[in-house]
């Protein structure tokens, strides 16, 4: 009692230092300790921006003011909670794109093949750092291209780092399955100065006679960058004979950029897979996918058993940079590489052997959580706004110097790269980005089943429940004594002791389903993977609106049913899917407030009796502690005029609007507090446009009324029925709010970041990135 009238006593400005420093549990329990926590709490601009930041998953490292990052934030999560954007632009894109593309933060990459056929090489990528409604920034654009290269297969980013990383394409003749990797700067294309070795090799395993070794192996790649640490996973061409004999592999290998030490290779479990899995003479379930749960703990997993192994990365060591050996068994004289640690293994749902088995497996977790500050360490100076018209697009830039960065349309000529690391200006960064445990892991499998069954599978799962398997995994098994772990029922949590060196946990799908959502539609546009970003996931639809089915259906009778006399008739449903906890609390809030209303009309006009609305309670919320304190969220939005109308110190200013601002009442329809609240401005300004004319891209587009998403709560648990492809019956229970708009055309592409919802689309024989702007 003490402490707490100590805490009390404190003056205004030490007491809201104090509380700042709280998470949003402690938040929630000051607010109802006593009436003067519960009023600094509400009064505080910094505060209640500190409070908004930990509910939406958000970090910021702006300097702005507070009431200004409250402002703007207000305004940025009412436009995603309705999907109304506050600009759409259409931006023209080259014609010679390579395959490769990277979307980070807010730069859309992709790459270009100026000096290979179409898609036979990239030698230069098409940067667009794509406009910002939250700072009120402009997109720009330019040509980036690292000197002496001769083209690369694929390549990723970390902007925040200014780190491009490289794998450069391998000539034909090659015989001998080494990789290298260069790391360059984004700013000026040139050694990265942090990188003590800045080129990474890697001599992958080849069991191959030395007599007849062969041409190349065709591979592909997937790289992360996690703070100082870079993974590739090397995945050759399997339908190549020597992938067939087994005398080449996938394998995954994660280095420390910054030193150019191995901190591990992992080429399977090196052991036989068990019974009704598939047989695979050779190493075990060999890595198909991977993602970063954080800096020194990843996620991989194969198609052989389909498993999810969540793997602990030993230290980096300085000893053992820029591995050269091969992995193969039987090589003793070659020294051991580290070694993943195995520590949990989820279990996805099991198949029957003899109906289904796993053809594909993809993991996609965006951004990476090792990334943040978002944004540019350094601008290019060439870096120009975005064109206007078509003709002035970045695609008129044919052939940029051989080196550094050039303007979109101005290349450098004979200047070269001289002066090129002076050639750059302060970047800019992102005012929100996702906190790093805000996160959210999409598992897509593609099933080899009977026909007319499932041949998709969809698995979403937070980060908060992965790393709680890793470091509390008490909560995953039911009441009951040790002894009982250690003879347990294969249905629930348990270790397995199989291993010498550490037991690992093993979490069949029963055990963490509650924690996970499977769903049967796959995601669509297919061919792009760039789908989740924090706690979001996007996707599509095609459907033929209402008042055309009359015409699609004469259309089909006249046999024109061909994509081009359809291609006026479709549009797409684009939706997104929210699994933040904290939103989905408040959702379902919300709509029992409504139903509360709504009873309560009924009951004035017919003295029926009505069921109130419960009281926000969380620990109904199945995924992320973050669930249980998404009442906080009201307060927040309800009283967001009164915040910008206070000091920082809590105490309230003298405003000519006061008694307006007084006005806003708690049952305020809530788009509204937020539209009014968030500084959007007049419903005339926040009207929101539709796609612009071709011809005149990179503009924002007339504005045309757009009204808000509609928006579906998936609370109660989902079931997939068997269907002769699982075991049993598939039960999730992960809660998410999926809001809906309608978009006209097909899209060829579909992605999502922080600020943004990007589609791909194909006018005129021309590819245009159409950026809707929240």
């Amino acid at each position: 009692m003490q402490a707490q009238t100590q805490l009390v006593n404190l003056p205004p400005e030490l007491l809201i230092h104090v509380l700042a420093q709280l998470d949003l549990p402690a938040l929630a329990a000051c607010h109802q300790v006593c009436h003067h926590l519960h009023n600094t709490l509400l009064t505080s601009t910094l505060l209640q921006y500190r409070t908004l930041l930990q509910l939406h998953g958000l970090s910021s490292s702006s300097p702005l003011p507070t009431h200004t990052l409250l402002s703007h934030l207000q305004a940025h999560t009412s436009r995603w909670h309705h999907l109304l954007p506050s600009s759409t632009h259409t931006l023209p894109l080259p014609p010679n794109t390579g395959s490769t593309y990277d979307l980070y933060g807010s730069l859309f990459v992709r790459g270009l093949a100026i000096s290979f056929p179409r898609g036979k090489g990239t030698d230069a990528l098409h940067v667009i750092q794509l406009p910002s409604a939250v700072d009120e920034r402009p997109g720009r654009e330019w040509i980036w291209r690292a000197p002496g290269r001769q083209g690369w297969s694929d390549f990723t980013l970390s902007p925040s780092e200014d780190l491009v990383a490289l794998v450069q394409k391998r000539p034909a003749a090659q015989q001998s399955p080494n990789f290298q990797i260069h790391l360059l700067t984004l700013s000026s294309a040139l050694p990265h100065p942090s990188a003590r070795s800045p080129v990474l090799q890697h001599a992958c395993r080849d069991a191959r006679p030395p007599s007849n070794p062969g041409r190349a192996t065709a591979c592909s790649y997937h790289l992360q960058i996690c703070g100082s640490s870079i993974a590739c996973l090397f995945l050759p061409r399997e339908q190549t004979a020597e992938y067939v004999r087994e005398e080449v592999g996938e394998e995954l290998v994660i280095w420390d950029w910054r030193t150019g030490a191995v901190r591990a290779v992992y080429v399977g479990s090196g052991e036989e897979v068990g019974e009704g899995r598939q047989e695979r003479s050779g190493w075990a379930d060999p890595p198909k996918t991977f993602s970063f749960l954080d800096e020194d703990t990843i996620l991989v997993a194969g198609t052989d058993t389909g498993d999810l192994e969540i793997c602990t990365i030993p230290l980096s060591s300085n000893s053992s940079t820029n591995s050269s050996t091969s992995t193969s068994p039987g090589q003793g004289s070659t020294p051991t590489p580290p070694q993943l640690i195995k520590r949990v293994r989820l279990l996805l749902p099991a198949l029957r052997p003899s109906n289904a088995t796993v053809l594909s497996i993809l993991t996609r977790s965006d951004p990476s959580p090792g990334e943040g500050p978002f944004g540019l360490c350094k601008m290019p100076r060439e870096a120009r706004p975005v064109s206007t018209t078509t003709s002035a697009s970045a695609s008129t830039s044919a052939s940029p110097s051989p080196g550094g960065v050039s303007s979109a349309g101005s290349p450098k000529g004979a200047e070269g790269t001289e002066g090129t690391e002076e050639k750059v200006v302060e970047g800019s960064s992102e005012l929100f980005y996702p906190s790093p445990s805000a996160r959210l892991l999409t598992i897509s499998l593609t099933l080899d089943s009977p026909p007319n069954t499932v041949s998709d599978l969809t698995i979403f799962v937070l980060f908060s429940t992965l790393l709680a398997a890793l470091h509390s995994p008490d909560q995953f098994f039911p009441p009951r004594t040790l002894a009982a772990r250690r003879s347990p029922n294969p249905l629930q949590a348990h270790y397995d002791e199989s291993h010498d060196d550490e037991s690992i946990l093993v979490l069949p799908w029963p055990a963490w389903s509650g924690h996970a959502r499977a769903s049967t539609k796959p995601h669509e546009p297919q061919g792009y993977v760039c789908y989740t970003h924090g706690y979001r996931y996007i996707t599509s639809s095609l459907f033929i609106p209402a008042h055309l089915h009359a015409q699609a259906q004469q259309a089909g009778l006249a046999g024109l049913v061909a994509a081009d006399a359809l291609e006026g008739m479709l549009c797409t449903k684009v939706e997104v899917w929210d699994f933040n906890p904290a939103m989905v609390r408040r959702v379902k809030w919300e709509q029992e407030r409504e139903r509360g209303r709504a009873g309560l009309r009924q009951l004035a006009l017919t003295g029926a009796a009505a069921p109130s609305p419960s009281p926000p309670h969380g620990d109904d919320v199945e995924a992320g502690r973050e669930g249980q304190w998404a009442d906080l969220a009201q307060l927040v939005e309800e009283e967001a005029e009164q915040w910008l109308d206070t000091d920082e110190d809590g105490s309230e200013e003298e405003e000519e609007d006061e008694d307006e601002d007084a006005g806003v009442g708690e049952d305020a329809d809530w788009f509204q507090d937020m539209g009014e609240d968030g500084g959007g401005g007049s419903p005339e300004e926040v009207d929101h446009p539709a796609a612009a004319p071709h011809g005149v891209p990179a503009v924002p587009d007339p504005a045309t009324p757009r009204v808000p998403a509609v928006e579906q709560l998936l609370l109660a648990p989902a079931t997939i029925p068997a269907q002769d492809v699982f075991v049993d019956p598939v039960h999730s229970g992960l809660a998410a709010v999926v809001r809906s708009l309608e978009v006209p055309g097909p899209l060829s592409g579909l992605f999502i970041d922080g600020e943004r919802v990007i589609m791909l689309i194909q006018r005129g024989g021309r590819e245009l990135l159409k950026v809707d702007v929240f």
